[in-house]
Parts: C-alpha cells; sequence; structure tokens
C-alpha cells in the first residue's frame, strides 16, 4: 500500500520561526512541536542547551517525543528499542558516536532565551530583534500556564484574525505613518479601539509594582 499523503509546503520560506521559550520546555524532559506539518522533538539539557531532531526514530519511527532523555549525555532515547540520539542525530551505542547521523536534525538559534529555527529553509530574513529591545530593563518570571481550548474554525478564526496587525506592529515595513481611529473609548484597564474596517481591537494593561 503506497501512502497518498501530500508533503507540506513551508509557509513563508527563508522567515525565522518563534518556536519555544527556554522557560517552557522542562529541562531534561523531550517536549514535541510542530512546524510547517512537521513534527520535531526538542530538549534542553541543565547547561540550557537546547537540541531538535525529526520526531521518529529512523528504525521503525517511533515518535522520539515519547522516549526519555539521558542527562549525562545529552541524548534522547527512542521509547521502542531505547537508541539513543544526540544533538545531531547520531546515534550513541558502545560507548561511542556513531560518524554520521541517522536521524535528521533541525538547526535553531537561540536569542536570549528565544528559540528560532529556519525550518531547514535557507534564511532569506533576519531573525528580528523586537523582543530584545523591548525587554530591556524586565525580567522574564516564567509561563504560568498553557492551555489548549477547542472550537469550530469560523469562531477561532473570527477570535485570532487581527486585521490592524500590520498596521501596528509593521508600521515601518509597509511604511504606514498614521492609523485612523474613528472610535475611541476607556474604562479601568480595558480601551476599544475601532480603526481599519470597523474591527474593534480590546486591549487590557497590566502593571506590575516592585
Amino acid at each position: 500500500m503506497t501512502s497518498t499523503k501530500r508533503k507540506m509546503n513551508p509557509i513563508l520560506p527563508g522567515t525565522p520561526w518563534l518556536i519555544a521559550h527556554k522557560s517552557i520546555l522542562r529541562v531534561n524532559q523531550p517536549n514535541k512541536i510542530t512546524l510547517n506539518g512537521r513534527d520535531y522533538v526538542l530538549w534542553q539539557n541543565s547547561r540550557g542547551e537546547v537540541f531538535a531532531l525529526d520526531n521518529i526514530c529512523p528504525h521503525m519511527q517511533a515518535p522520539l517525543s515519547e522516549g526519555w532523555v539521558c542527562a549525562e549525555r545529552d541524548t534522547i532515547t527512542c521509547p521502542f528499542h531505547a537508541l539513543e540520539f544526540d544533538g545531531k542525530g547520531r546515534v550513541y551505542r558502545e560507548r561511542k558516536l556513531s560518524p554520521k547521523a541517522l536521524a535528521h536534525p533541525l538547526k535553531l538559534t537561540l536569542v536570549g532565551d528565544c528559540v528560532w529555527t529556519y525550518g531547514g529553509c535557507e534564511a532569506r530574513l533576519p531573525i528580528p530583534d523586537v523582543i530584545e529591545r523591548r525587554s530591556q530593563g524586565f525580567r522574564f518570571v516564567g509561563v504560568t500556564a498553557q492551555h489548549t481550548v477547542q472550537g469550530d474554525f469560523l469562531s477561532n478564526l473570527l477570535i485570532n484574525y487581527d486585521y490592524n496587525h500590520f498596521k501596528g506592529t509593521h508600521r515601518e515595513l509597509f511604511k504606514i505613518k498614521a492609523n485612523e481611529i474613528s472610535n475611541y473609548s476607556a474604562s479601568g484597564n480595558t480601551c476599544f479601539v475601532q480603526g481599519w474596517k470597523g474591527a474593534f481591537l480590546i486591549v487590557k494593561l497590566s502593571v506590575l509594582m516592585g
């Protein structure tokens, strides 16, 4: 039997993707991510180094994210037959690494605590420095929780699609000199802004003291 599943073409090839913050990667624990329809396993050692491989063991296609990490060797172990792979995809066996990689590594770039990748594509755009610039003077205290909420496609699209995103975040790129605001009201720490194409933008401001 042959598979009819098509390989997904990369979205915006050559664009950097922010795939993780080091604070959400548990030390010496496998973490699964999906980028452009492809699954990867990430893990971080106690020294803050981060590694990533295709989430498929080349032996029998077991998900490496269901395995475990050897802290002593910085390797991830396949849950099927305990094959160990280092961050370059080489097999650790009989106290030595294989000369060639068998698992496919994902090249990562760490900027501060942010984990970036080009998803195996040739870089066309630089990694933006906006997070580094905006975070100066602040201290990251960690992630409080992660939640997945199920919903129908249209509702999720309406909630997450931000019509005004490019006009606010990418003003320099699109050479936008001004944004038209037709209606503005504020109540407490919540602001309601009506702008382009009648879209509403809700902004909630929080102030951290101390």
